[in-house]
């Protein structure tokens, strides 16, 4: 009766359906109802209220307040996102509630017949997409919905749009109050939601009864403008997007503010937006503007491939490390049906990656006290991080954050299997003592965790070979000796690229760490792991001036496009600071970066080459190969992804940044 009264066209199948989703408060005078108000929750993070009610005879007494503070004490500590009419502003912004956009209800008779989209771009979803249209949601939303997506398509009718041969977009659509609703609609451009909405329409078509059906749409992120570095999401929505709507008979009836109190916790970065295409800067490398980071996709796709099934043949789960790549897209590509097993090397990542429904994470950083409290803050929300350590002191350190957070942490031991980095001696008495610390501490002990860092100097495969097998001969050795002393070691980690791909047998390991394998570089081509041709990332520089005298061409890329990793430098083939090839990709014979300053790159002939400059005229483009992949794509902001044959750019994969 409430909702009636306020011409809420709720049915009392709409306030089941919500109850059961969520948490609701009435208030009673005289035995009579004449409040309502509801929340739901999605996680332990984040939340949406509504159904806010108070009857007309009741307003103005201060009802609306008193069950809007139960409601907050009720979602605590989460922060409540909700949409308000004109009247109820004042009271959400009394209680800190801040306006984080505007949200559009789209009404009216669906009029003329809707050809639904070709089943090659949009159809009917399946039971088998659940998965991929959760992880789709998460990174639209920020939010865990899956209880909310299950009731949806319980009673609702699912469309999914897809690109090469990967769900891109998803809507549902559903009876609701008067008529159905279409919604909600996740899609990464405004022409793929209009498709999802067309397929939606032509459906009701068929079920539609003129004059007595309404339908429905809220729009509010149809065009979406990500800001790179804003370190937030911002939607913008343009009415000129919601063209198929109106032209469908759907109307703007009503327009409300969305306001929300409090925020997760860790902090929010920019939202990626997968296959964004790149329709605001550049269409082809010839008009894109320079220095450039570059991506070719099937170069990634052909190494994440390679190690992969070189690890399924072993039975050893791989955990790709993300600190190279950084980027959801690129993560999807590793895991294309949904998420997986990762490491990280910054805390940022590891809330990034969580975001976007990434739980099973290794920390592979020493822990310090304030990591510690932010790690456990991700346990606490549910993800399933596991930090490093080698020291008693660390041990007492994060039992007693894990305590002060109600959480229980778990942490490897780290070992050192050839004196690159940190760690204990698989023969360290300390190492005994590291594992009763945890345990006393109440740390659960998840393994041991080592990296062949010194891999990187080697250059034959013999020596790759031996390195394999000594850092798998230490680690088991380590894991073994924890178990001897009654200590549980179920994971016993190790990793480094060159390794991983030159280990005969990992006997005793369970998983392997590899992070540059992806995109390989120069140094990994100096070891022997990969060939020019297996690097997938590079920068594009246009030449800027020329030097004949000298031998030199001036490209527009110095090391803040290439950075100062000279890691070549040591090994038997110096390539300064990248080796050059055309904007196709074909690498000029011994035409390196020379020297870098910071916007300027010299390309000059390798001393002791034979081989010629190449004529290369003012305004030409040059593709240069990184000597380290992660500190190469960590001076740039997005990877602009290519193919091969073509100097079309597909779509814009953004990075993401910080500690």
């Amino acid at each position: 009766m409430l909702s009636q009264e306020m011409s809420w066209p709720y049915r009392l199948e709409d306030w089941d359906v919500a109850l059961q989703l969520g948490k609701g408060f009435v208030l009673e005078r005289a035995g009579t109802v004449i409040g309502t108000a509801a929340w739901w929750p999605y996680g332990e993070t984040h939340a949406s209220a509504g159904m806010i009610i108070v009857a007309k005879t009741a307003q103005g007494r201060g009802y609306g307040a008193r069950l809007m503070d139960a409601l907050l004490t009720s979602a605590r500590p989460r922060s409540v996102a909700l949409n308000s009419t004109a009247e109820g502003q004042a009271l959400y912004q009394r209680r800190g509630f801040v306006q984080i956009g505007v949200i559009h209800q789209h009404q009216g008779i669906p009029r003329g017949r809707h050809e639904p989209p070709p089943p090659r771009l949009v159809r009917p979803m399946a039971a088998s997409d659940f998965d991929v249209i959760m992880r789709l949601d998460r990174d639209a939303t920020g939010l865990e919905r899956r209880h909310m997506l299950e009731k949806l398509l319980q009673g609702g009718d699912g469309y999914v749009l897809q690109r090469d041969g990967m769900a891109r977009g998803y809507a549902i659509s559903r009876l609701f109050g008067r008529g159905h609703v279409i919604g909600p609609v996740v899609a990464e451009t405004a022409t793929d939601a209009q498709a999802l909405i067309e397929a939606a329409l032509a459906r009701l078509g068929s079920v539609f009864c003129p004059h007595r059906h309404l339908c429905h749409i809220a729009t509010r992120g149809l065009a979406r403008r990500h800001r790179p570095g804003a370190g937030r999401r911002r939607h913008q929505h343009d009415l000129g997007h919601a063209g198929t709507i109106e032209r469908a008979g759907a109307r703007v009836c009503d327009s409300q503010s969305v306001f929300r109190l409090g925020d997760i916790d860790v902090r929010r970065e920019e939202m990626s937006g997968t296959d964004h295409q790149n329709s605001e800067t550049a269409a082809t490398l010839g008009t894109l503007a320079t220095p450039a980071l570059l991506l070719e996709k099937h170069r990634l796709d052909r190494n994440l491939v390679r190690l992969s099934s070189r690890m399924a043949e072993r039975g050893v789960v791989l955990r790709p490390h993300m600190k190279t790549a950084k980027s959801i897209d690129v993560a999807r590509r590793a895991y294309p049906s949904g998420s997986g097993p990762i490491t990280v090397s910054t805390l940022a990542e590891a809330e990034y990656f969580a975001r976007h429904g990434f739980r099973d994470m290794t920390y592979a950083v020493g822990l310090a006290p304030h990591t510690a409290e932010r790690a456990m803050r991700l346990r606490k929300a549910g993800v399933d991080l596991k930090v490093l350590l080698d020291s008693p002191e660390q041990a007492r350190m994060l039992g007693a954050t894990g305590r002060a957070a109600d959480v229980t942490p778990t942490a490897f031991i780290e070992i050192d299997c050839d004196g690159h980095r940190g760690g204990l001696t698989a023969n360290d008495p300390k190492l005994i003592a590291v594992a009763v610390a945890l345990a006393e501490a109440g740390v659960k002990l998840a393994g041991v965790l080592t990296h062949a860092g010194e891999s990187y100097s080697l250059f034959t495969p013999e020596a790759l070979v031996a390195a394999a097998e000594n850092e798998r001969a230490v680690a088991v050795a380590a894991a073994e000796a924890l178990r001897a002393s009654g200590h549980q070691c179920p994971i016993v980690s190790v990793g480094s690229t060159p390794t991983a791909h030159f280990a005969e047998d990992l006997t005793g390991v369970t998983e392997m760490r590899v992070g540059v394998y992806m995109f390989f570089d120069l140094v990994m081509h100096g070891v022997g792991v990969c060939t020019t041709d297996d690097i997938a990332i590079s920068v594009l520089a246009t030449v800027i001036g020329t030097k004949p005298e000298k031998g030199w061409i001036l490209v527009d890329a110095g090391w803040m496009a290439l950075s100062r990793d000279r890691g070549t430098a040591a090994q038997r083939v110096d390539q300064g600071y990248g080796l050059v090839g055309d904007v196709t990709g074909k690498v000029y014979p011994d035409l390196i970066v020379s020297q870098a300053s910071q916007e300027h790159g010299i390309l000059a002939i390798r001393p002791g080459s034979a081989h010629a400059l190449p004529n290369l005229p003012i305004g030409a483009k040059v593709r240069i190969l990184p000597n380290h992949a992660c500190a190469t794509a960590s001076q740039h902001e997005l990877y602009n992804v290519v193919s091969a044959g073509s100097d079309a750019i597909h779509a814009r994969w953004p990075r993401m940044r910080g500690w």
